[in-house]
């Protein structure tokens, strides 16, 4: 038998819709097991505790720094596509050149 898996805990974030972990170091021990290359943990910008995700795909290009793509922004364009900022998570709103009312 193997060694037995290690019990992580964790608690919902109603916010974001995601799992709370109290610590970076047990947010981090669950990075591997979500099977993407790119997982990082990171601060909960609303509760004490840490959040496990990805970066966005326009950080990953180089087009664009973290700090830069969360901060104070409500809408962005995005390779041709017109993104709104809606409880603190990014909304894809639709293609740039329809009419918008």
């Amino acid at each position: 038998m193997g060694a037995p898996a290690r019990f992580v805990s964790y608690m919902a974030c109603h916010t974001h819709g995601k799992r709370l972990y109290p610590s970076r170091k047990e947010a981090r021990r669950c990075e591997d097991r979500i099977g993407h290359a790119g997982a990082r943990a990171y601060r909960c910008d609303v509760l004490d505790g840490w959040h496990v995700g990805h970066l966005p795909s326009a950080v990953r290009e180089g087009v664009e720094d973290a700090a830069g793509f969360y901060g104070g922004v409500v809408e962005r364009v995005y390779d041709g596509v017109l993104w709104r900022r809606v409880g603190g998570r990014w909304v894809r709103v639709g293609p740039v050149d329809e009419p918008r009312g």
